[in-house]
């Protein structure tokens, strides 16, 4: 799925951000049980970056 994919480091988008005029980040991550189980639990997203996520949302305002 994520074959065409092209991923960055978290300092390296807050760079680009940064560089762009984007002050404020704010994180939110999910997906943190792993793959290949047989049945999972419903997750909620937590605040915050958390290197263990499967995913990593962001969200950058310039205010």
């Amino acid at each position: 799925m994520y074959r065409h994919a092209t991923f960055h480091s978290k300092a390296a988008v807050e760079d680009v951000l940064t560089r762009a005029g984007f002050r404020h980040v704010s994180y939110r991550s999910t997906l943190f049980q792993k793959p290949g189980l047989e049945s999972y639990a419903q997750e909620r997203a937590t605040e915050g970056y958390t290197p263990e996520a499967g995913f990593v949302c962001l969200t950058a305002t310039d205010d």
